[in-house]
């Protein structure tokens, strides 16, 4: 059975299928790693709460690749992966697929999202449950802080989002309006600089959206239906909305199936040490990805970490990154070792071949377009890393079940 990995070739993160736990070896116990892709290029946009900064770090500010990979040495020679690592039994593995049911609240829940307003009248104010799209600066003795600054936010009201104070501030404003509130940080704050401290926020309210349900004289009726959606009923609009959720629920289930099955397969395995090239090519990858990403903005790498960012923060999410990636990529290549593939192989090109029908391209496009784009070695590790979920998912076994937001199983 054909199954779609969460690692897609187009997104060329090999870290992205969680492949986590690789942490059993010669002198440490199994423990759970975060996804390579979890310290992405994303960190570098504005912080998703009010004033949040990065957490003190006692790192230096001259990067140094590490020496060990959660307790696994890194050595300099090359050695053939399967000297590196003893894998498991990755092909009886017994699973369990959690689809989320959806309910009839999470489908009206999602109609609402759809029928926001714009509250285009002037005299209109911000109320809770409104979503403002804000511009903030934040000063602390004057000066502004890293993190604190946002030309456009999209704030939901009442959703405690930012530090106390701040949403309240921001009820009753209108469109256009700026405003200075005063606030101060809580004593537990996570930026032991701003922890405690007095803030002002000086907000500009750019623009704000109403739950139409929230308008009064508004009803969810079929002539609206017929005039705002692809639907021509309340019925047929409810129908569509909850098989939207269920496909959405489908993919996530089967994502998660996707990191348990590599999880397991990586707990299961032990490493004995690292090959240096492994932990280059994770330290090569995040450079280049937080690259990438800054070119969005027109920001060198180099600029970013002087003016905006803390170079040693950055430094231990790039060595953190590297060590997991190089731990993924060694797995990868002893896996494809014990089972003999090659990039001839049937199974790799029928791959190849489903991600280039995927983008509209012919294979030779394809190839051409993304070799340049991220390198012909990246390529050919996505296409592998698909390959073994592909297979490792092929050979388990895999109960399904229903389960409620909490992650209980539905009787």
């Amino acid at each position: 059975m054909k199954r779609k990995a969460a690692v897609m070739l187009l997104l060329m993160t090999l870290g992205a299928a969680s492949v986590s736990g690789c942490g059993k070896n010669n002198t440490t116990s199994s423990s759970s790693v975060s996804s390579a892709s979890s310290k992405s290029a994303s960190s570098a946009s504005d912080a998703s709460s009010a004033g949040s900064t990065s957490s003190d770090s006692t790192a230096s500010e001259e990067y140094a690749s590490p020496s060990d990979v959660d307790g696994i040495p890194v050595v300099d020679e090359e050695v053939d992966p399967a000297e590196c690592v003893t894998l498991g039994d990755y092909k009886k593995l017994t699973l369990e697929k959690k689809v989320e049911q959806v309910t009839d609240d999470d489908v009206q829940t999602a109609i609402m999202a759809e029928t926001a307003v714009t509250m285009d009248d002037p005299d209109a104010t911000v109320q809770k449950g409104d979503t403002a799209d804000i511009a903030y600066v934040g000063k602390v003795d004057g000066k502004e802080f890293d993190g604190g600054s946002s030309d456009s936010y999209n704030l939901v009201i009442g959703s405690g989002t930012f530090i106390d104070g701040f949403e309240d501030g921001v009820i009753g404003m209108k469109t256009g309006e700026t405003k200075d509130l005063n606030l101060k940080f809580p004593d537990s704050y996570q930026s032991t600089d701003l922890a405690g401290k007095d803030v002002v926020f000086t907000v500009t309210v750019n623009a704000f959206t109403r739950p139409a349900e929230n308008i009064d004289g508004w009803e969810l009726d079929d002539a609206w239906v017929a005039k705002n959606t692809d639907y021509s009923t309340v019925e047929e609009y409810r129908a569509g909305k909850r098989a939207e959720l269920e496909a959405a629920n489908e993919t996530t289930a089967e994502n998660n199936l996707q990191d348990d099955a590599m999880k397991q397969v990586a707990d299961s395995c032990t490493f004995t040490k690292i090959p240096k090239s492994y932990v280059t090519l994770g330290e090569e990858d995040y450079d280049k990805r937080y690259t990438s990403y800054l070119q969005n903005y027109g920001i060198s790498l180099d600029d970013y970490l002087e003016q905006y960012a803390d170079r040693a923060t950055y430094n231990q999410e790039k060595a953190t990154y590297a060590g997991t990636m190089a731990k993924s990529a060694l797995l990868l290549d002893a896996v494809k070792e014990a089972e003999g593939w090659t990039t001839d192989d049937q199974d790799y090109q029928q791959i190849l071949n489903d991600e280039a029908a995927n983008a509209n391209m012919s294979q030779e496009d394809f190839l051409k377009a993304a070799n340049d784009y991220y390198g012909e070695d990246t390529v050919v590790r996505n296409i592998m890393m698909e390959r073994m979920i592909n297979m490792v998912l092929d050979n388990a076994t895999v109960n399904t079940v229903t389960v409620d937001a909490d992650g209980n199983t539905v009787k």
